[in-house]
């Protein structure tokens, strides 16, 4: 089987959202075609896909080592440091990727969450159309509301939770950021600025062991901008609030998956 043929079928399990088979058939490629720049490229791709942050960032930097004018691929370095909250680094791969093609939409979208996480929501704003206007398939304006409007979705997503998960939210607390919290020196507290949200404080059965003095009762944090820039409108940031309010309250709760399985929850 010719490269091409085998990059193909990468390409289409990844379209497809077939992480983990992308993943094994990458590894296969990189095995039999090691100085392909594209085979790395995809499984560091399918590796970011599956939340193995480290091990793209090695199956990129492989990719970038055989060809170092690859734009995107700095793009996408640039890209799993901002999820790592490492933003020194990604502006550093940001300004190659731009050197080598302004055009590049990767390039263009990774400079717009950068800017964002630092606050120039404006800039922000023309970059993420700029990415859009390159590669619409892919790339879109985040949908903005107002923190009226927001509010008022996580209600209703509260409220729609099924009845077997609203018996347990009780007085769990749901406040709304617009990002993580960042240190006294600038530095996000949990190295993720890119979370949709997060469950803060003593886990419920945690705290009934701790001293009720000094435990943090369980509160559950949205990130607005992150939940934002993740629908392409109103009606996917409804649901996205839905399904991040679920799951950070089943972490409250200490249940993992197939916990959450187990209970019909999902």
């Amino acid at each position: 089987m010719e490269i091409d043929e085998v990059l193909d079928g990468i390409d289409a399990a990844l379209d497809d959202g077939r992480r983990e088979e992308a993943a094994k058939l990458a590894g296969k490629a990189v095995g039999r075609f090691p100085d392909s720049p594209d085979a790395w490229g995809l499984m560091g791709e399918a590796l970011e896909g599956l939340g193995d942050l480290a091990s793209a960032m090695q199956a990129f930097m492989k990719a970038l080592e055989l060809d170092p004018d690859w734009a995107t691929g700095h793009a996408r370095v640039a890209g799993l440091h901002l999820e790592m909250g490492e933003l020194q680094p990604a502006s550093e791969r940001i300004e190659r990727a731009f050197d080598l093609d302004g055009m590049d939409p990767e390039a263009n979208y990774a400079f717009a969450i950068l800017c964002e996480v630092e606050g120039e929501l404006e800039t922000a704003a023309g970059f993420y159309r700029a990415a859009g206007e390159l590669e619409p398939e892919r790339f879109f304006v985040p949908t903005r509301v107002s923190m009226d409007r927001f509010e008022a979705m996580a209600s209703v997503a509260v409220e729609d939770l099924p009845e077997k998960v609203s018996t347990f939210i009780g007085d769990v607390p749901i406040i709304i950021e617009d990002l993580p919290e960042r240190d006294g020196s600038g530095r996000f507290v949990n190295d993720a600025p890119l979370l949709l949200g997060e469950c803060i404080g003593d886990h419920r059965e945690e705290a009934g062991a701790l001293d009720p003095v000094t435990c943090m009762p369980p509160r559950i944090v949205l990130y607005k901008l992150n939940l934002e820039r993740a629908c392409a409108d109103e009606d996917e940031l409804a649901e996205q609030i839905r399904i991040t309010v679920l799951h950070e309250l089943l972490h409250c709760l200490c249940l993992d998956e197939s916990e959450v399985a187990s209970r019909g929850l999902r």
